[in-house]
């Protein structure tokens, strides 16, 4: 593990047997550092809930390897931007669906 990045011996341990709520945590800590912007706690929790829910090695990496580090950063940048336009995503994806079913209604009378 490398030095300096204010994880615990015990969240260093929990992280690499695979707790997913220190995992979380460490990865909250770790966008601490890393990401110079204000989120919220609550959006750093999002966050590292996101990254650690599609790849669940993506904090142990990070703690253990510089190249890890990038991929975990690379990941806090695209969760970031996926957040930042959800909610026009989300809005789009509801008007598509019901647009769908609107143009298409007998298709599933067939």
């Amino acid at each position: 593990a490398r030095q300096g990045m204010g994880i615990s011996a015990d969240e260093l341990a929990a992280v690499v047997s695979g707790s997913p709520m220190e995992t979380v945590n460490v990865a909250s800590k770790l966008m601490r550092r890393l990401v110079r912007t204000e989120l919220t706690d609550a959006e750093r929790k999002r966050i590292a809930e996101i990254l650690v829910s599609s790849d669940p090695q993506i904090v142990r990496n990070a703690i253990i390897d510089e190249s890890g580090m990038q991929r975990f950063a690379d990941a806090v940048r695209q969760a970031m931007t996926g957040l930042a336009s959800g909610a026009r995503g989300g809005a789009a994806m509801q008007g598509g669906v019901a647009g769908g079913e609107m143009t298409y209604p007998g298709l599933l009378a067939q």
